[in-house]
């Protein structure tokens, strides 16, 4: 979206008038620029590796979380 290839696009379709906007047409048109192939599957493993830290993390949280009652029920 911030990429400076489709502000220029976008810049570029706005009017040079007062109340600058662009149509669906024009958004139809704009060009948006995608990594390569071999940078968008980096991205996806960085990202996995990231979900997988936060599923071990959820989970320790929740066996946290039973331990603390079945230590209340004990106790308490």
């Amino acid at each position: 979206m911030y990429s400076k290839e489709l502000m220029n696009q976008m810049e570029s379709a706005m009017p040079k008038s007062s109340y600058p906007s662009i149509n669906k047409e024009d958004i139809e048109n704009f060009q948006i620029p995608v990594p390569p192939l071999t940078e968008q599957t980096a991205l996806v493993a960085e990202i996995e590796k990231l979900e997988a830290k936060i599923a071990e993390g959820q989970s320790i949280i929740q066996s946290a979380a039973a331990a603390k009652q079945a230590v209340m029920k004990k106790y308490l």
